[in-house]
């Protein structure tokens, strides 16, 4: 599919998954919300978030459009730099909020010796409080796998192999079996608490979400690279892929793969196929979701103090993590954007 034939409903539909993730950690971080479980968990019974399948989501979304900046950049250090102009400078302001300002709250001194994990993409370290354990931003942690797997698209356009798209759906198709296979129950308690030597976990991340990420952004990869072929996907066929993605979230083992492989033809044809109207213009090119993403959790730690009812804790949490997201973008992102379409020597048509 053309750039230019595409819909625009991914800066809404990003917003709506960073909002999600937000949603699903109000339920932990106010602590008196119904049985500590967001809609899902408490639907399923199985364990499996909102916030699980929103990460998922975005992981899906960006496997085809990187794969897509790839595929457009002049050469292997223009799609680098854009990609690191794209992380970097948001999350350097994100994690020294996050890091210096919370502990604050609890009345501590910010941990200055742990700055050194922003240049891994690391989240801040937690810090205990009593028996309690404090994250002063829990789903930054998912930024390191996004960059691995932008790793991962350079080697493969240095070594020529991201033009040999049948090579790549086999290899994906390989990488989602073992994803498959580790959701096994008897499995995935081993596989779950395993970790490599530091080193290699420091560089190649822990075995279970490195197989859940790169999962999902090999499939996001192989939509954009079989996208002529997707265009015969009928909004029937979308739908009964979607059921059947709904279907399989009550049962643990197969929910995750199958929001991944059926939910993802669905979020397909939502992304460049449905006409959301004016929806699209939201988040369109002023595109708050990564600020959302990255405030979200250590907002709603400072509205956990404020004693506030669940319903206007969660509006509050949102709010301030909009605002946010509009400021990061406004004097961090949108900045660094400017020298991501220098680089790319024209704009880019979609936020990447």
């Amino acid at each position: 599919m053309d750039k230019t034939r595409q819909p625009n409903n991914i800066g809404f539909l990003r917003l709506v998954f960073a909002s999600g993730v937000i949603l699903t950690h109000a339920h932990e971080q106010w602590g008196q919300a119904p049985a500590g479980r967001d809609l899902l968990q408490t639907m399923t019974g199985n364990g499996l978030t909102v916030a699980a399948l929103c990460v998922d989501a975005f992981f899906l979304i960006s496997g085809y459009l990187i794969v897509q900046s790839m595929r457009h950049s002049r050469d292997i250090g223009s799609y680098f730099a854009k990609r690191v102009l794209r992380i970097y400078p948001g999350f350097l302001v994100a994690f020294l909020l996050s890091a210096l300002l919370v502990p604050l709250l609890y009345g501590l001194a910010p941990d200055l010796g742990q700055i050194w994990r922003i240049a891994i993409l690391q989240r801040p370290e937690p810090f205990a409080i009593g028996a309690t354990v404090v994250e002063p931003n829990s789903p930054m942690w998912t930024i390191s796998y996004e960059f691995r797997c932008y790793v991962l698209v350079a080697l493969l356009a240095a070594f020529g192999q991201l033009e040999r798209r049948t090579m790549l759906l086999k290899a994906t198709a390989i990488v989602f079996a073992l994803f498959c296979f580790c959701n096994i129950p008897a499995v995935y308690w081993r596989v779950e608490q395993f970790r490599f030597f530091p080193l290699v976990d420091m560089t190649l991340g822990a075995p279970y979400p490195a197989l859940r990420f790169l999962s999902a952004f090999g499939l996001g990869g192989c939509a954009y690279l079989y996208r002529a072929e997707l265009e015969a996907l009928t909004g029937r066929f979308a739908a009964v892929a979607g059921a059947l993605a709904l279907a399989a979230l009550f049962y643990r083992p197969i929910a995750q793969p199958a929001a991944m492989l059926a939910g993802g033809l669905l979020l397909y044809w939502v992304v460049f196929r449905a006409n959301f109207g004016l929806l699209q213009r939201i988040n369109d090119r002023f595109d708050i979701s990564y600020g959302t993403y990255l405030y979200g959790y250590p907002l709603g730690i400072v509205w956990s103090f404020a004693a506030l009812p669940f319903p206007t804790y969660v509006v509050a949490t949102l709010l301030s993590a909009w605002t946010m997201g509009a400021l990061s973008w406004m004097l961090i992102e949108r900045p660094a954007q400017r020298w991501k379409s220098r680089l790319a020597g024209k704009p880019p048509a979609l936020p990447a």
